[in-house]
């Protein structure tokens, strides 16, 4: 997906993983807000995504329009490819996920010993 493909108002899944292996995908939904709208004069392909719960309770973050509690998340473009991703891509990233689980014998985190 490239910034173009991008349209204001629909939701794109944000993918993290919790170990090295890409075998524990994190999904967050976002929603896309809009390119360089907080004052971003000079700045390039600062793309802008929102928390899905501030959008049904207030409704799009806008530089007219933003009360501060709406979280909002700047991606580069060259971020975008590797982080964000349609609902189709992402299911297809999970799936992937879970293929590399299974050949790695499902691991586990390793947890720091608490004193």
């Amino acid at each position: 997906m490239t910034q173009h493909d991008l349209v204001v108002g629909a939701t794109y899944y944000r993918l993290t993983y919790s170990d090295p292996d890409w075998t524990m995908p994190g999904v967050q939904p976002m929603v896309y807000i809009g390119k360089n709208i907080f004052g971003d004069a000079g700045a390039q392909d600062k793309l802008y995504f929102q928390d899905t719960v501030s959008v049904v309770l207030s409704g799009l973050a806008t530089s007219e329009h933003y009360d501060g509690d709406a979280q909002v998340f700047p991606l580069s473009s060259s971020e975008l490819g590797q982080s964000m991703f349609t609902l189709r891509e992402v299911a297809a990233q999970v799936n992937a996920s879970l293929s590399r689980a299974t050949s790695l014998g499902n691991p586990m985190l390793n947890s720091r010993s608490r004193k």
